[in-house]
């Protein structure tokens, strides 16, 4: 998924962020947390940002409203996206996704970025 981005020599040095809202195994979590595996990749790995929706191994949970880390991830970056690091939101984001499914999905995330990322540096948002 990533090589070919990674290859993009345009995209050296820039943040790449990366949101993915599937399930990455099949065990239900009991509500106990595991922190994620380092990221390793071959090519220009700087700057990345990789945000799962659920740990290595477990089911990632979505009812018929939707999915709990998407639309929680999107009404933060909406709050927060012009003013707050993306560390920090995300950070935010495992904290809530974890206390209203009671521990039985816990998002997970690879940071290799270099320099805080703060959309509002990046783009103009429009209201």
């Amino acid at each position: 998924m990533l090589f070919p981005i990674l290859k993009n020599r345009s995209l050296n040095d820039k943040p790449k962020l990366f949101f993915i809202q599937a399930c990455k195994g099949s065990m239900e979590t009991l509500g106990q947390y595991k922190d994620a595996v380092p990221f390793q990749a071959v090519g220009n790995a700087s700057e990345i940002l990789k945000c799962y929706s659920t740990f290595e191994g477990f089911v990632s949970y979505r009812s018929d409203k939707g999915s709990l880390f998407i639309q929680t991830l999107c009404q933060n970056l909406k709050l927060f996206g012009c003013t707050k690091n993306i560390k920090d939101i995300m950070e935010l984001v495992t904290q809530i996704v974890k206390q209203q499914s009671q521990s039985k999905q816990i998002p997970a995330y690879t940071n290799i970025l270099t320099r805080p990322f703060v959309f509002g540096d990046y783009v103009k948002w429009v209201q």
